[in-house]
Parts: C-alpha cells; structure tokens; sequence
C-alpha cells in the first residue's frame, strides 16, 4: 500500500482478498457454517431442522446438511418466531412442521418434505401442539 493522499480513503475501504472484505458479514436472516474451512450462509428458510451432535449443531436443509458451532439455545434465542423446540437435543423450522403423531413417549413431530419424523420430549408435548395448532389457525 502506499502512503499519500489516498490513504485514508484506502483505509475506510478495507482491501478485499479472493472478493470477500475482512470484516465479518452480519445476516440476521441465515446461519453461519463453515465447508471446508470457508464460511457459508444458509437461509433460514431452507432448513427443515436442527440438531445437536456432541460439541456440534448439524444444520438439515434442502440441499442437504451442514455443522454450524451455534448452540441450539442461541439459534432458538436468534430466531424465536422460526424455531421450536421439540426435544433437548432438537429445533424445527415450525412452517415445515406437518403435525404431530404418537401419544406419550412415542410422540413424534412429522416434518413431511424432509420425509422424516423426530422424537418429541415428554415436556415439550403440549407446547409443540399448540405452536402446530396456532400455525394451523393462521
């Protein structure tokens, strides 16, 4: 770089490696994950549901799956109108929630599109069918 009269200008215009700034991206509207040690963002709107694997949160979306580093608590935190949660271990993306089958221990969430079903904890039974219920309404 050099010094002179446009320093400052250069300087307010943080230079860019492989297209990408150096400051970080914030959109409240995806979650970071990282693929081959580059970020990523998902839109929110493609992700069927979240859950935890050891240190990790695996992101199941419609191209697949991804691992973010967020805690389920911090997502559910970030997006409390998109999430809920059905189990310690589990978030879903209420839109994609179809309804709710099973009594007791064996209740589970059915999530149609991603063609699969998750367990849904005993405490969380009441609160998952009524979010399912006022979704139904709206």
């Amino acid at each position: 770089m050099r010094y002179g009269a446009n320093t400052l200008v250069e300087l307010a215009n943080p230079p860019k490696v492989c297209g990408r700034k150096f400051r970080a991206r914030v959109r409240p509207d995806c979650i970071k994950y990282y693929e081959d040690g580059v970020a990523k963002y998902l839109p929110i709107d493609d992700i069927y549901y979240l859950k935890t694997s050891l240190r990790y949160v695996l992101i199941y979306h419609k191209g697949g799956a991804a691992i973010t580093q967020e805690s389920l608590k911090t997502l559910e935190k970030k997006f409390p109108n998109r999430f809920i949660r059905v189990h310690r271990e589990s978030l879903v993306a209420l839109p994609y929630a179809s309804y709710m089958k099973g009594a007791g221990r064996n209740t589970t969430v059915v999530i149609e599109q991603a063609d699969v079903e998750l367990r849904v904890g005993e405490k969380y039974v009441a609160c998952v069918r009524s979010a399912l219920q006022d979704k139904d309404v709206a």
